[in-house]
C-alpha cells in the first residue's frame, strides 16, 4: 500500500471510529495508531477499507498474525460492514478536547 493510501485509509477510519484501539478501547493520539488488518495479509487479506481497523501498536503487535478475533475465525464471509460492526467504536463521543485531556492525564 502506497503511503497516500495509508494515510488516506487512516483518515476514514479516525472519521468512523475515532481515535481508539480497535481491541483495547483505548483513545490515543492519532499518530500513535497502526493499521491493523483483521485478516492479515500473510494468511491473504486484503487492503481494503473493510479489512482495516486502527489498533495500538502492543495490539497490533500482540495480535501479530492471528486469524482470531474475539474468540471467532476471521474468513473472507465475513469480512463486511454488517458482518463486523463497529462495537468498538470509543466509548464515548470524541472531540479534541477529549483528546487533549487524555493527553494531559497521561503525562
Amino acid at each position: 500500500m502506497k503511503t497516500k493510501q495509508k494515510r488516506d485509509r487512516r483518515i476514514r477510519l479516525l472519521r468512523k471510529n475515532g481515535p481508539c484501539c480497535y481491541w483495547c478501547h483505548e483513545i490515543f493520539p492519532p499518530y500513535q495508531l497502526t493499521l491493523d488488518h483483521l485478516k492479515p495479509r500473510s494468511r491473504g487479506g486484503s487492503n481494503k477499507l473493510e479489512n482495516l481497523r486502527l489498533a495500538c501498536f502492543p495490539c497490533n503487535n500482540r495480535r501479530s498474525d492471528s486469524l482470531e478475533r474475539s474468540g471467532r475465525l476471521i474468513s473472507d464471509a465475513n469480512l463486511t460492514d454488517e458482518a463486523i460492526p463497529d462495537l468498538h467504536q470509543c466509548p464515548a463521543p470524541v472531540t479534541w478536547q477529549t483528546i487533549i485531556q487524555h493527553i494531559d492525564r497521561s503525562h
